[in-house]
């Protein structure tokens, strides 16, 4: 007859796995208040590591952007210059490039040299080559729209959120046989607001591009284009490493596509909503208001001293909160405005007259 076994020794060992599931409790709440700050520790010191091991460098980039930016870039034939025209000096000497904006055949050059022509020759990368028909140009910012009849194009987009930093790597991309694609890097140098008191927002691009064309596109690392080389028809002699920035060109192609027509300038005046990167490049001390892009020589904003990147705070005494306000502020049939401005972060006062 086999002996009960004591209780003694079952009270011991029920004692031992309590202590042993005690001590598992306090070593798993310790090593988690524990972690908290060791993880944030290695979030700190290892993701930026790990960010800049991942991020490739634009050399390494840079065949893939082209290989899917090139499809957009087009070369447009000028052929023998109109009568009409009043530089064959340039037209002889400068080609013209462009790029396809919408899938179904949209297309943005620069249409200084297109005065007179109604349809130009359109060479594509794969060897089509189609008849264009111009559909309107901006006088302001020498931005023409074009369209040939074509479907499931390649296009590009314009950076539209703000003007492109100074420093930023970019490349631009010239056709020069109709066929490939001729590729530049550089980067964004300087904008209008470090050139000086200017009459158009653009920036200038480090080292200027050696193709002698115009409408040449300069790309950002994200494939959107950062600005389009396009001068208005008063600049004789346009610098190819100045552009017109991707975020003016993207309002002026968007009204030109929705209208037909370039945006209205009442008064000699182009402006925008004014972002907050715009706002603190320019001084300003708020981030609401319209920033003037755009100022036509002579005009009734020319002569009252409006330049590229005053912001409009008020008009005649009427706060502006973006570029629709000051649209309707801008009565045409108003004799004289009054504006409060804000220029290199001080407050300016301007009158418009008609």
């Amino acid at each position: 007859m086999s002996a009960t076994p004591p209780a003694m020794p079952l009270r011991k060992l029920a004692i031992t796995a309590a202590v042993v599931l005690l001590l598992i409790v306090i070593g798993v709440v310790t090593g988690s208040q524990l972690w908290r700050p060791m993880a944030t520790v290695e979030r700190h010191v290892v993701a930026p590591i790990q960010r800049v091991t991942n991020r490739a460098s634009p050399s390494e980039m840079l065949p893939d952007l082209v290989d899917t930016a090139c499809p957009a870039v087009v070369r447009i034939g000028l052929g023998v210059p109109p009568a009409s025209t009043a530089k064959p000096d340039l037209l002889a000497s400068r080609g013209l490039a462009g790029i396809v904006v919408s899938s179904d055949g949209y297309i943005v050059t620069s249409g200084r040299m297109l005065a007179g022509r109604d349809t130009l020759p359109v060479q594509f990368n794969d060897g089509r080559e189609l008849d264009a028909k111009m559909v309107a140009s901006d006088p302001l910012s020498g931005l023409a729209l074009l369209k040939v009849d074509g479907r499931n194009l390649a296009a590009l987009q314009f950076a539209d959120t703000d003007l492109p930093r100074t420093g930023q790597w970019g490349f631009s991309l010239t056709s020069p046989e109709g066929s490939g694609c001729a590729v530049q890097t550089g980067v964004i140098a300087r904008d209008f607001a470090a050139g000086g008191e200017a009459q158009r927002s653009s920036v200038s691009i480090g080292p200027a591009l050696t193709e002698n064309v115009e409408g040449v596109p300069f790309i950002g690392s994200d494939g959107r284009v950062l600005g389009l080389s396009a001068f208005p028809d008063d600049e004789s002699a346009g610098d190819l490493g100045l552009l017109v920035p991707g975020d003016v060109a993207a309002r002026i192609v968007s009204e030109m596509l929705r209208s037909g027509a370039p945006p209205a300038a009442p008064f000699g005046i182009l402006a925008e909503d004014l972002g907050p990167v715009l706002a603190k490049r320019l001084g300003a001390d708020r981030q609401r208001g319209a920033v003037v892009v755009m100022v036509k020589p002579g005009s009734p904003a020319d002569t009252a001293g409006l330049k590229a990147g005053d912001v409009v705070l008020t008009a005649d005494e009427s706060p502006i909160s973006g570029a629709s306000e000051l649209g309707r502020a801008l009565d045409p049939t108003a004799t004289s405005i009054d504006l409060e401005i804000v220029r290199r972060g001080e407050h300016q006062e301007l009158t418009l007259k008609s």
